[in-house]
Formats: structure tokens, C-alpha cells, sequence
């Protein structure tokens, strides 16, 4: 099976919902902001909220660039594991970005229930994997901090895994406060929501 189309997935899920008007003379606001992928929708939308005039520009259309390709998984674990980033920035500062990634998740669900359209948004579990035996001892640490500090975490060992996923590693960190969401929708629901 060939999963490759060299076109957006969520782009040729969704289509074009909607237009926006290009900018084509000169207007005043308080804030424009330059991008009109999630990331822009994002900050445009809370712009909006808390009362600023705001304008979103971009020069390749709407959530067409990474949104359009993105894997819409919701995940707080970062590129450095929880354990990683104490040994580099300090257990305070680690801890709070690793709590602000999780609850972000969280927010971003309520959002998406504000929203005529959910955008898929559900909650999902992610499994963080061993790739060999030689990494369990960092990967039970890394287990160990994360439910030290309160995530809601559960070890998997071989026999867990062949039994949730259907095959076997050494071992797993398994997460329950992942997401998914269409971010494709998400970013027109958002920029939508905003015009009005």
C-alpha cells in the first residue's frame, strides 16, 4: 500500500471550507499577525478574545503549509524526555513546562468544545517505547519523574505491549493525557469564529 499522495492528507480530507479576502489595501488594528496556520489561528483567536482589533495575513493561504501536513497528535512529552530536561534546566522549570504542555491539551479540548465543530478533537493515549533492553533503566527513571510529578502514567512490560499493540519491546511508558484533533478544521474553526 502506497501511503504517499504528495498532497496534504487533511487538506484532501477537509477541501476548502471557506476564503477569507486577500489584503489589498491598507487598514488599521492592533495586532496582525503573520501566519494563518494553527499557530496563528491560535494567537489571532485569543487576540479576538480578550477585545484587540486583529489581522491575520499569509502568503500561501490558510493552514496550508505544516497544518495541512501535520499528524494531529496532541502529545506533552517534548524532544527531551521529563527526566532529561531536570538534568539540563532544573527540576522547577522542567516540571512547570512539562505541566503547561500537558494542560495545554486540556485547554485546547475545552476550546474545540466551544466551537460549532469539534475539529475530531479525543482524548488519546500515546505509548513512549523502549527500543532495546539497554534503554529500561533510563526509561524507568523517566517513568518514575513523570509519575512522581502527577502525569498519569502506567509501565508496560512485553507482555503489556504484545497484548495492547500487537508486538513486544522491553518496555513502554504509557500516557493517558494525549489528544488528537483534525488541525486543519481546528484552524478554520478558529479563524471563523474570530470574523464573527
Amino acid at each position: 500500500m502506497d501511503l504517499r499522495s504528495g498532497h496534504p492528507y487533511w487538506l484532501l480530507r477537509n477541501g476548502l471550507p471557506s476564503s477569507f479576502p486577500a489584503l489589498t489595501k491598507d487598514l488599521k488594528c492592533d495586532v496582525l499577525v503573520i501566519g494563518a496556520g494553527i499557530t496563528g489561528a491560535l494567537v489571532a483567536f485569543h487576540l479576538v478574545e480578550a477585545g484587540f482589533s486583529t489581522v491575520i495575513t499569509d502568503k500561501h493561504g490558510t493552514a496550508w503549509g505544516s497544518t495541512a501536513a501535520s499528524t494531529a497528535l496532541l502529545q506533552y512529552e517534548m524532544d527531551i524526555p521529563l527526566c532529561g530536561l531536570i538534568d539540563r534546566v532544573g527540576q522547577s522549570r522542567a516540571v512547570r513546562a512539562y505541566l503547561a504542555s500537558r494542560d495545554a491539551i486540556g485547554k485546547l479540548h475545552g476550546m474545540a468544545k466551544r466551537l460549532p465543530d469539534d475539529c475530531g478533537f479525543g482524548l488519546r493515549p500515546s505509548l513512549y517505547v523502549a527500543p532495546d533492553a539497554g534503554s529500561l533503566d533510563f526509561m524507568r527513571r523517566e517513568y518514575d519523574t513523570r509519575r512522581h510529578y502527577g502525569f498519569e502514567v502506567e509501565w508496560c512490560n512485553p507482555q503489556d505491549l504484545r497484548q495492547r499493540v500487537g508486538f513486544e519491546r522491553p518496555g513502554a511508558i504509557s500516557s493517558k493525557e494525549g489528544g488528537q484533533v483534525d488541525p486543519y478544521r481546528l484552524t478554520w474553526q478558529l479563524l471563523l469564529e474570530g470574523r464573527r
